[in-house]
């Protein structure tokens, strides 16, 4: 809803600052979590490699987050999407009292190709990654840190939704074109909780 796009030069485009972040979006502010709040398991600062990273594409939790999570018995895993949907590479840093909030902060990256799907569809004559590919990118994410939280299940029909009523706000500061490497989203967590649902 109320979404507005616009073609921009180069000169725009260079000159736009990137992610401007206003004096109070830059104010320690305390992040809020539900009063029956509990850490599900231990959680410290860390970072997961491109071979953990898929191991999380493949439902194997051990093998990207360590002995804490061998032996669930979960048939379907949840895990990150894969083929055309492999948007992340690897989390550089994943610190759980991290970001403005002390909530949680990730980081991911993601390597660029040139010939990557999402370029050479979007568009013909300038190719750019979708904003709305760039927000999904941020959701996978998030997504990691969940599951490193231990917000997982052996129920098979779950799924992450966004919640009915909570706005959002996607601002793309910056294109992702042929020219570009490596990609990086940062996620800052604000608020955990678990009525009616867990959610962040």
């Amino acid at each position: 809803e109320h979404g507005c796009a616009g073609f921009f030069t180069e000169e725009e485009t260079e000159a736009s600052g990137g992610i401007l972040l206003s004096d109070d979006e830059q104010t320690p502010t305390p992040g809020r979590y539900a009063d029956d709040w509990r850490e599900l398991v231990p959680m410290a600062a860390e970072s997961f490699d491109a071979v953990q990273i898929e191991a999380l594409r493949r439902g194997d939790l051990a093998a990207c987050f360590g002995p804490q999570f061998a032996g669930l018995d979960l048939s379907e895993p949840m895990r990150l999407p894969t083929g055309r949907m492999r948007l992340i590479d690897r989390v550089v840093e994943l610190d759980p009292t991290g970001g403005r909030y002390a909530a949680g902060l990730i980081r991911a990256e993601a390597d660029i190709r040139t010939d990557a799907w999402f370029l050479t569809c979007h568009f013909v004559d300038d190719m750019v990654m979708p904003g709305t590919l760039m927000y999904e990118c941020c959701l996978h994410t998030l997504r990691v840190f969940l599951l490193r939280m231990g917000w997982v299940t052996a129920q098979s029909d779950v799924s992450y939704e966004p919640i009915p009523g909570a706005a959002s706000t996607l601002r793309c500061r910056g294109p992702v074109t042929q020219a570009t490497r490596v990609v990086t989203y940062e996620v800052q967590l604000r608020e955990i909780g678990y009525h009616p649902e867990p959610y962040a």
